[in-house]
């Protein structure tokens, strides 16, 4: 699979989906329980929807480009168990967590390249804005319709 700069085989994949697995099954997440990804579309996202399909566990992606409504309302109306999400969205998805619910950071991947124009590459820069950045120079943009190259 490739994402951005981001290259692993299935096998790496999955083999780093097998200890998630176990995470999200200490955290009470078990066959047909759901758990939300508020995750980028990133290897990252790859292995924790194949970490919840070994353990029957049901994936929610939600938007995160939504805002906390949004985001805790496919939270809380999946009665998701654990909540998976980016560290940057964290402020979006703390502040309507339903109680009960388990909240796992995840790290931002530090490239975002691979995403499509006007996506968040962090909390204030954002790919494709016709905004000059701090140097002057304007961001060159390579699009993907999927997103994996």
């Amino acid at each position: 699979m490739r994402c951005g700069n981001d290259v692993r085989t299935h096998s790496e994949i999955r083999a780093r989906a097998t200890p998630l697995a176990s995470a999200l099954s200490a955290l009470g997440a078990g066959h047909g329980d759901r758990y939300a990804l508020v995750m980028r579309n990133e290897t990252g996202f790859a292995e924790a929807t194949l970490a919840g399909a070994a353990i029957g566990a049901v994936p929610v992606p939600a938007n995160w480009h939504g805002n906390s409504d949004d985001l805790g309302h496919v939270i809380s109306d999946s009665a998701a168990k654990v909540v998976l999400v980016h560290t940057d969205l964290l402020p979006k998805v703390e502040a309507v967590l339903p109680p009960g619910t388990t909240i796992v950071e995840v790290r931002t991947p530090e490239r975002h390249d691979h995403l499509r124009r006007g996506q968040h590459l962090s909390g204030r820069d954002r790919i494709g804005d016709t905004r000059p950045r701090r140097s002057g120079r304007r961001r060159s943009v390579r699009h993907s319709r999927s997103g994996f190259r």
